[in-house]
């Protein structure tokens, strides 16, 4: 059964909320949420959001690390392989990750 959209983002909000209040670490209990949400499983990037908490490494300095947490989500569905593309490839890709943030914002 296909989820809805209201539904998958109940879902990330309650979810990123419950790890928020059980652990802390902002980018990683949104892009956890948002994870679980949509059935994603990839720890390593959990792990590579660490960095991105209360700012940037606990300075709180600048904005929120559920912020990055949030566009690391998006990046990771929408976003570029490694490999290196042609340059169209790349606007694509860049202009699908704008149009996703516009829509969340």
């Amino acid at each position: 059964m296909k989820k809805e959209s209201n539904e998958i983002m109940d879902m990330a909000f309650n979810k990123a909320k419950q790890y928020e209040m059980q652990s802390g670490g902002c980018s990683q209990c949104t892009l956890s949420g948002i994870f679980d949400a949509l059935d994603v499983q990839n720890d390593e990037i959990i792990k590579a959001a660490t960095g991105l908490v209360d700012g940037v490494s606990l300075t709180g300095d600048g904005h929120c690390g559920s912020l990055s947490g949030g566009v690391l989500a998006i990046g990771y569905i929408f976003g570029r392989k490694k490999r290196v593309q042609r340059y169209d490839e790349v606007a694509k890709s860049e202009f699908t990750l704008k149009k996703s943030c516009m829509i969340v914002s």
